[in-house]
């Protein structure tokens, strides 16, 4: 399997370059090829997600020079081919440095981020949640639940892991609280819904808090294959961590 390298941000002679392609990387060659495809809008803090067994690819919000963005864009991939498929369903704000993860293959879950910002510095952190369902057979994008749910707490440059039951796992963030803050706690979102049409069927919603030994934003989660999260790296108001800390998992 190879991995999609999407959009992103650059210097090139003094000045901010917003990156519109979309390249492949060969973990068996480590070579990286050019698909000829381009976003409808170049992006960077951004962010993906494969869809539909991995068939397609669903990308939204991010920022473009100065501007937060609430767009999707939709790709099918076959063998290493891209072709988008269009979408004129939004998010229901602009988001940059947002969560995102699949569940059950074909929804997919979008929590917080910067409603306002650049790629240095993001402003106005959400606390709203977006749930979409994507078709299998032609990629439309189906509003399920946006912007009508809200985490317990507000926060961007966090992560969003889903876990083997199905529930998704969020871990630290920043937000706009006293001045400016890192988040230290974790919350389990358990959703309880059915692929209506366009209209909300969330009929259960929970959250439990988990505190991180550290808060930490901007850092990573990886879901172990024993049902653990390993939570790495990242940063605090002052310095950057190095630091790792394990998630058990277990249900509640």
């Amino acid at each position: 399997s190879k991995v999609a390298i999407i959009g992103g941000f650059a210097y090139e002679a003094g000045k901010e370059v917003y990156i519109s392609n979309i390249e492949l990387f060969d973990p068996l060659t480590f070579q990286i090829s050019d698909t000829g495809v381009s976003l409808q809008q170049a992006r960077s803090h951004h962010a993906t997600t494969a869809v539909s067994g991995g068939v397609r690819i669903l990308i939204a919000g991010g920022v473009n020079k100065e501007k937060t963005l609430d767009s999707i864009e939709v790709y099918r991939v076959v063998n290493n081919t891209f072709a988008l498929e269009k979408t004129s369903e939004v998010l229901s704000s602009t988001r940059m440095d947002h969560g995102i993860a699949t569940i059950q293959d074909h929804f997919v879950f979008i929590s917080g981020g910067y409603q306002n910002g650049s790629v240095t510095k993001g402003t106005t952190a959400l606390g709203s949640i977006d749930l979409l369902y994507v078709d299998q057979t032609n990629g439309k994008v189906i509003p399920i639940c946006v912007g009508n749910l809200n985490l317990t707490k507000e926060r961007a440059g966090h992560q969003t892991t889903l876990l083997k039951d199905n529930r998704v796992l969020l871990t630290g963030g920043y937000n706009d609280a006293n001045g400016g803050q890192v988040v230290s706690e974790g919350e389990i979102v358990t959703l309880d819904y059915q692929a209506g049409a366009g209209s909300c069927s969330l009929s259960n919603f929970s959250l439990s808090k988990n505190n991180l030994l550290r808060g930490r934003y901007l850092h990573r989660d990886v879901l172990l294959g024993n049902g653990q999260v390993l939570i790495t790296g990242g940063a605090d108001l002052y310095t950057t961590i190095d630091s790792a800390e394990i998630f058990n998992g277990l249900p509640e």
